[in-house]
């Protein structure tokens, strides 16, 4: 009868062994996966890279990791084989826990609290093997017993309640990486289906819904002006717009005379990115010092039929979304041209001040210049419209501050041709 109970206690000790082995693995290989995918993020829009101290931090348990996984099978093997060569079980899972397991599951959770993508199955089954694998570490501890001296008596009742406390916290975490995860801005929990071994996009409507990409009026030639435009911006585009249309040509000609006159024409490519078709054009004409009155194209046109004109042309090209890019990424290339005959090659193309600029929640400015109070006086958008997008753009429920890019990127590659 004793040898029965014998032979099942160790065949239960030997399927907890396999379970362990198993859930040890799994979890080895989740952390250097999870390293993996997080180093090939990218900067777009809004997001970008993990930091790189939370990187290292991570590459750095990846390797503890390896180390606490082996020691902890070995020692688990002779605690079945040869109990008097093993370490106590409770001291060993306490030191594993505190020193590799939870600060990796905190970085991870901090990363998931900072984005929004869709729960990946890395992170998915990192959060599962833990809470299975604290359960496990607990039923195991329970086999070894304690030894009675009242010096190692008080060493295990140290280490039983760092166990249990170090085992709760975990469990708060993976729970917390699932929520962070699957909870709204407004706190209504949504299941989101985990992507294969790789995160999923961000929903940009949060966003791109009040944002635009702006430029500077000073590359308007404002010396020719009787106005200081060096904090007037003029928007160029709605990013929802530019991501419904990811290739977009955009012209601003204007007059370098004492009065500022400004024409901006839209184009959006019809077939592909050679067959551009005008969707809109807007004209303004100085009234006063950054005030501009809206006239009609014709009238526009005419008021610019000088020598003295010039014209920015920028090709705006949206990239999508990836795995890697959250939320995509905005990439221009802009030339100028001062000769009246538009079949020439554009000349001058070089980096533009651009910028990206939230306005304020609950306003609908859809025209290039900010509306006044008088609808057929329009103003430059100033700083106390625009709200840069590094205090706009707070990220995941955490709310950290964003880490993309604030303005569009130069790529000399992209054609840009003037339209007549």
């Amino acid at each position: 009868m004793k040898m029965c109970n014998l032979g099942r206690k160790k065949t239960c000790q030997w399927i907890f062994f396999s379970i362990f082995v198993i859930l040890e693995v799994v979890d080895l290989v989740s952390d250097w996966r999870f390293y993996i995918e997080m180093s090939k993020q990218e900067r777009g829009i809004v997001f970008g890279p993990i930091d790189k101290r939370l990187l290292s931090a991570t590459l750095a348990f990846c390797f503890v990791g390896i180390c606490t996984c082996l020691v902890e099978i070995v020692d688990d093997f002779l605690e079945i084989s040869n109990p008097k060569k093993s370490f106590n079980v409770i001291y060993l899972s306490a030191i594993v826990l505190w020193i590799e397991e939870l600060p990796q599951i905190g970085i991870s959770a901090w990363i998931a609290g900072c984005r929004e993508e869709g729960p990946s199955l890395i992170q998915l089954t990192k959060a599962s093997v833990l809470i299975v694998g604290c359960i496990v570490r607990i039923i195991m501890a329970m086999i070894k017993i304690c030894s009675k001296k009242v010096l190692e008596e008080r060493l295990c009742v140290f280490c039983s309640t760092a166990l249990v406390y170090g085992s709760i916290l975990a469990l708060f975490l993976a729970i917390a990486i699932l929520a962070f995860k699957n909870v709204d801005d407004e706190w209504n929990f949504k299941f989101k289906v985990p992507t294969e071994l790789e995160t999923s996009g961000v929903d940009p409507s949060r966003y791109f819904e009040n944002a635009g990409i702006y430029i500077n009026g000073m590359e308007l030639q404002a010396e020719y002006t009787n106005s200081n435009l060096n904090n007037a911006w003029l928007k160029m585009v709605n990013l929802t717009f530019l991501m419904n249309n990811p290739s977009q040509l955009q012209k601003i000609k204007f007059e370098r005379e004492e009065k500022l006159k400004i024409l901006i024409q839209t184009f959006v490519p019809w077939n592909n990115d050679s067959d551009f078709r005008k969707v809109n054009t807007e004209c303004y004409f100085e009234t006063k010092n950054l005030s501009l009155s809206q006239v009609n194209e014709s009238d526009c046109l005419n008021l610019n039929n000088t020598a003295d004109v010039e014209e920015i042309w920028i090709h705006f090209r949206f990239l999508p979304q990836t795995c890697y890019r959250l939320i995509g990424d905005v990439q221009y290339n802009a030339c100028r041209r001062t000769s009246q005959n538009c079949s020439e090659n554009l000349k001058k193309c070089a980096e533009l001040n651009l910028k990206y600029f939230s306005i304020e929640s609950g306003e609908n400015y859809q025209y290039h210049l900010k509306p006044t109070n008088d609808t057929s006086i329009f103003d430059f958008f100033g700083s106390d419209n625009l709200t840069p997008t590094n205090e706009a753009w707070k990220t995941g429920l955490v709310r950290c501050q964003s880490s993309g890019f604030e303005a569009p990127n130069l790529d000399n590659n992209i054609e840009v041709r003037c339209l007549n």
